[in-house]
């Protein structure tokens, strides 16, 4: 499958898994990968999750955001990222 301009390939799901999955790599050289939650219609806002280990601090990150922001997720990354090294340095 071709990767998107963030180097991000896209899985759709089916069946038992109803899930769509965005996965690649962050600046950091980081594995992550972003899903989106099925719901039960269209109008409903689909929540999604993106999840990586940040290897500065050996640190598990899980962000949840709406669908309606996934075009965001650099962003929200850099946000958590931000909050993540306040923590570390308190």
């Amino acid at each position: 499958m071709d990767k998107d301009n963030y180097e991000l390939e896209a899985y759709i799901g089916s069946g038992d898994n109803p899930f769509i999955y965005y996965i690649g790599n962050i600046d950091l050289n980081s594995p992550f990968m972003i899903r989106c939650m099925p719901t039960v219609d269209e109008d409903q806002d689909r929540m999604c999750q993106m999840d990586y280990m940040y290897p500065e601090y050996s640190n598990y990150v899980r962000l949840q955001f709406s669908k309606n922001h996934l075009a965001d997720w650099q962003p929200i990354n850099t946000m958590a990222i931000d909050y993540m090294e306040k923590w570390h340095q308190d």
